[in-house]
């Protein structure tokens, strides 16, 4: 990720708005430097679609309760920015406005700042929103850095950016990557997961993965939705963001805990050990799922996101057989060792299933031939997106 630079008479606070807006990616201002005309409109806000309430990935989430403050510009009341009327949170900002300090040199913004800072593990924040068509030029929503470590890292390590450009659409701020198109007055659904052990941020839009990307290094964030001005284009004079009282965030450790059964999507079978052996060498097959211990499963962390994955029953990890590099090697046993084929990488599709990654290889976990019967072998294979190299860890 790009780390955002400080202008020479930045001077670095501890409050917790920082006074530096963010510089964005000059891809997307020149894709949008052409000029747009203020619209002033009117959206009912009555009779929107129903989406899904639930985490995206990951294992052993608990739901947290969710807390903010509400920032807003000082020159004026909070009742006049900030309102929550039938169940929607309504923040607006006018381009006009003030800055949220005095003395700041920030552009306007009334945003709610979410409580307490995460400093470990991985948190998700989800929610449901909706922007007006024809207004433009500002971020829905931030993951920003903690503010003592901003001035290291930079203030933040992702913002989404909205623009009346292609029927509404969201971007990355920083990469200058277009993320979705098309969602002007309609509600969609935002989830943003945040790995601070991997230091790894994922986003989905409508449940569609939209960004993976490494975070800016910090420690310490916390998020922020609402309306802060950004100048790409022509800002608006109005900014407005919605979003349904249905805000929700959930914590886990980050790490893959506890026991789990690996299940390969194309059969619905599981990763197990072959007749419950414990020696080197024994098959990794698939079969219908028991909670056996030699179908269950512990994922060890090593480096950059890598993890031993250890049966259950026998202690031994799962690995490419011979550390062969060539698809179709066949998965077996093994006691854990230093070639790399022992190490595998989760990593995360849209639809909320991990592909395994070998080290050594570089290829990924196979059901050969997207078999259904039960006793056949796993192998690696070069990655295809096919749901015979898709599995759901689900922990027990």
């Amino acid at each position: 990720m790009n780390l955002v630079s400080y202008p020479p008479d930045h001077k670095p606070n501890t409050n917790e708005n920082m006074k530096q807006k963010p510089q964005i990616s000059p891809s997307i201002i020149s894709a949008f430097n052409r000029g747009f005309k203020t619209v002033l409109l009117v959206i009912a806000l009555t009779g929107f679609a129903a989406v899904s309430h639930a985490q995206i990935g990951g294992t052993g989430w608990s739901s947290q309760t969710v807390s903010f403050n509400v920032q807003w510009p000082y020159a004026t009341n909070e009742s006049s920015r900030y309102f929550f009327t039938n169940n929607i949170y309504h923040c607006l900002t006018y381009s006009n406005d003030s800055s949220f300090e005095e003395g700041s040199t920030t552009l306007p913004r009334t945003e709610m700042r979410f409580n307490p800072d995460f400093t470990n593990g991985e948190i998700q924040y989800q929610a449901v929103m909706m922007i007006p068509a024809n207004e433009n030029s500002y971020c829905i929503m931030q993951d920003h850095t903690g503010d003592a470590q901003s001035p290291t890292y930079g203030p933040v390590a992702i913002m989404f950016i909205w623009l009346s450009k292609d029927g509404g659409s969201i971007w990355n701020g920083y990469t200058g990557t277009e993320l979705a198109t098309n969602l002007a007055g309609q509600w969609f659904q935002l989830n943003v997961d945040h790995n601070i052990v991997t230091h790894t941020i994922m986003a989905w839009i409508n449940k569609n993965l939209v960004v993976t990307e490494a975070d800016n290094g910090a420690t310490d964030y916390y998020f922020k939705t609402g309306v802060y001005e950004q100048n790409l284009g022509t800002p608006s004079l109005a900014m407005n963001t919605y979003v349904t009282n249905s805000i929700k965030e959930w914590t886990s450790s980050g790490n893959f805990s506890g026991e789990n059964e690996i299940e390969c999507v194309a059969s619905s079978l599981a990763a197990n050990v072959a007749g419950g052996a414990t020696t080197n060498g024994a098959p990794v097959i698939q079969y219908p799922f028991s909670g056996s211990a030699n179908s269950l499963w512990t994922f060890i962390a090593t480096t950059n996101g890598y993890y031993q994955i250890n049966n259950v029953q026998s202690g031994k990890d799962m690995v490419v057989q011979g550390a062969s590099t060539a698809g179709g090697a066949k998965i077996v046993q093994w006691t854990f060792g230093s070639s790399g084929d022992d190490q595998w990488k989760p990593v995360l599709n849209s639809d909320g299933t991990y592909t395994l990654y070998n080290l050594h290889s570089g290829l990924v976990l196979d059901d050969p031939s997207g078999s259904l019967t039960s006793g056949t072998q796993f192998d690696q294979w070069a990655a295809g997106g096919g749901s015979n190299q898709k599995f759901d860890i689900i922990q027990q």
